[in-house]
């Protein structure tokens, strides 16, 4: 089980570490789960 993390001041974007049709968006430490529209995949080049 991969954790998430943040940093305080962070507005980035992280795949899910278990599911490439889900992401993380961070927001003052605190990230928020998606999910990707329909069938699409978090891309890393263009988080």
């Amino acid at each position: 089980n991969n954790t998430i993390t943040c940093s305080a001041d962070s507005s980035e974007y992280q795949r899910d570490p278990n599911n490439c049709t889900r992401f993380y968006q961070c927001s003052n430490g605190t990230p928020y789960l998606f999910d990707c529209p329909s069938g699409t995949a978090f891309n890393t080049d263009i988080s």
